[in-house]
């Protein structure tokens, strides 16, 4: 019985050093940062879109003398405000 532990143990040594069974470990260790990761990687995008659509309600509050300052007509800023926060 021993015997056939022993043999056993150093099957399972000889799967764990192929490159495939690594990897396998290696995603199965990592695999709950992978999923921080992303989460951390939507919450990033969330924000992003936030902001951008706060910047396009600042343009829409700016007036005509405030938008040619910056080069901008009143139809462009009304375009771009009116844009939802997804695009």
């Amino acid at each position: 019985m021993k015997t056939e532990t022993c043999q056993t143990l150093a099957q399972d040594d000889d799967l764990a050093t192929t490159p495939v069974v690594q990897t396998v470990h290696t995603e199965l260790r990592l695999g709950p940062w992978k999923i921080l990761i992303s989460v951390y990687e939507a919450i990033e995008q969330l924000l992003w879109r936030y902001r951008r659509q706060q910047q396009r309600l600042q343009l829409m509050s700016l007036n005509d003398s405030q938008l040619k300052d910056i080069g901008i007509s009143r139809a462009d800023a009304e375009h771009e405000g009116s844009k939802s926060f997804w695009e």
